[in-house]
């Protein structure tokens, strides 16, 4: 019996498995540098500085972290999985654009987007609350404007 080697979506990026089959059967690479974003067992990845990094929420204003490993000394080529640079971030699926996770581009992006949402936020008035509720008003984007099927980079 052949079992199949799995790799993890970090692994992946460094292998030679990016390749498509043309016409005649040949394999052909494809530059992971080229790869915006892609799927692997119902999760939703994105492609950063040639990492995949999963969304954990995926719909019109997407939420993920980037986590890249830290070498534990300057001149050493070894990295510890445990020790990461993460880094949240949030996506507008309808432009890519993103965004740090923070009060204030949460603000700016409420304001350009939906008023009702915006004027909602912005009364709040504890930052530890507001700060609180972020994943909470992605939430609430999402459920007042759901991905269809027109919605495209």
């Amino acid at each position: 019996m052949k079992t199949e080697k799995t790799i993890s979506v970090k692994q992946w990026f460094k292998t030679d498995s990016l390749f498509y089959i043309n016409n005649f059967g040949k394999k052909n690479p494809i530059p992971p540098d080229s790869v915006f974003a892609f799927a692997d067992d119902g999760d939703v990845y994105i492609q950063r500085k040639g990492i995949g990094h999963k969304f954990t929420i995926v719909g019109s204003l997407c939420y993920f972290t980037e986590s890249y490993p830290i070498k534990n000394a300057p001149l050493s080529p070894v990295t510890i999985d445990h020790a990461k640079d993460v880094i949240p971030r949030m996506m507008d699926f309808e432009t890519g654009e993103f965004h740090a996770y923070s009060i204030s581009s949460m603000e700016e992006f409420l304001k350009g987007h939906d008023n009702e949402l915006y004027d909602e936020y912005m009364a709040i008035a504890n930052l530890k609350h507001k700060r609180q509720l972020l994943i909470r008003y992605i939430e609430k984007y999402n459920e007042r404007h759901p991905l269809t099927t027109s919605t495209r980079l």
